[in-house]
């Protein structure tokens, strides 16, 4: 019995030694910085029986919008247009016709808020100018930082990688090795707020507090590897 046990671990095991080819290993690394950048979408709305007066109404609160947003330092690079859209607005009678009521023209804009802190002040502001919905916050690192933490992570994920490459080739016996393929995958996750206001939800008797929170860059190396 101890005989046959012997020869199934030989059998077994002697394919380790013998196998020549590709190594496949991925790596991984992340890091969490400090969120630095916040990001706001809001939406001007207006109505009126007349599509030209709804559009007119809706240029002057969001003029002074972004007038509001110019003096609380938010550069016009910082500010964009997502959506801009004009749409009839009807009743729907029981058993009768629709009937047209007016028309409500919606005028979404993006806002890139470079300090955070300061979040919570552009958002009342914009509210009492004329913004009468906030569609949504989310936060994120700016481009230098999201690059020198992506770096820092890029470093974390390919020590993993050549570890693992290292250990294998240790326990496998591969004495020669020669990188073959490379790929990178990478993303970040956190800072993201799901929150929805309309003017009346807005609380107006103190400053809004806005905390941006952590956010973590991963970033997954896959190698391939000749080895004998």
């Amino acid at each position: 019995m101890k005989k046959f046990l012997t020869a199934m671990i030989v059998c077994l095991a002697a394919p380790l030694a013998l196998f020549a080819g590709e190594l496949t290993v991925t790596g991984g690394g992340s890091v969490s910085l400090a969120a630095d950048n916040a990001y706001v979408q809001l939406s001007v709305t207006t109505e009126a029986t007349k599509p030209a007066d709804a559009l007119t109404m809706n240029s002057e609160a969001t003029n002074r919008v972004f007038a509001s947003l110019e003096k609380l330092g938010i550069k016009k690079s910082e500010i964009q247009t997502s959506n801009l859209r004009l749409n009839a607005k009807y009743n729907y009678p029981e058993k009768q016709e629709p009937k047209l009521v007016g028309y409500t023209v919606t005028h979404t804009i993006l806002i890139t808020v470079c300090n955070i802190p300061d979040t919570g002040k552009v958002l009342d502001t914009v509210v009492k100018d004329g913004a009468n919905r906030i569609d949504g916050i989310s936060f994120g690192l700016s481009q230098e930082k999201l690059r020198d933490a992506t770096n820092i992570a890029r470093k974390a994920a390919a020590k993993d990688a050549m570890d693992k490459v290292d250990l294998y080739s240790n326990v496998l016996s591969l004495k020669n090795k020669e990188l073959k393929t490379f790929s990178e995958y990478s993303n970040q996750s956190g800072g993201r707020v799901a929150y929805a206001a309309t003017a009346e939800r807005a609380a107006p008797s103190g400053a809004t507090n806005v905390e941006g929170g952590d956010i973590t860059v991963k970033v997954q190396v896959t190698t391939t590897w000749d080895v004998k």
